[in-house]
């Protein structure tokens, strides 16, 4: 009996690490349609982000809670509502710009 009740015992008293992988978000902005390619990544806390458009691309680091992610590139200041896909873009330069986020699949290489 001792047997089996000690591994039961150290399976739930320690912590199991869970891995986040990676979200990958194709999103388009309202005002003129630019798109941008954003990995989210909880686990490290980053934000990877590329205009399709123009191939500018960028990584900083995000806050990511229950309902956002939210980053600041320097100029502009980022937020993704998680519950709904919205994606708001908001600098001292322009007026608060918003799109819509959907969820992509990761392209599978070859390494």
């Amino acid at each position: 009996m001792k047997r089996l009740l000690i591994p039961l015992l150290a399976a739930i008293a320690l912590p199991n690490a869970v891995k986040a992988e990676p979200v990958y978000l194709t999103c388009t902005m309202s005002k003129d349609n630019r798109q941008a390619e954003i990995t989210l990544n909880e686990d490290t806390g980053t934000v990877d982000f590329v205009w399709s458009r123009t191939g500018n691309t960028f990584k900083k680091k995000g806050v990511f809670n229950q309902t956002t992610v939210v980053w600041n590139t320097g100029i502009a200041n980022w937020t993704i509502d998680r519950t709904n896909g919205k994606v708001y873009l908001s600098s001292q330069y322009t007026d608060t710009e918003e799109g819509i986020c959907k969820k992509s699949e990761k392209v599978k290489t070859l390494f």
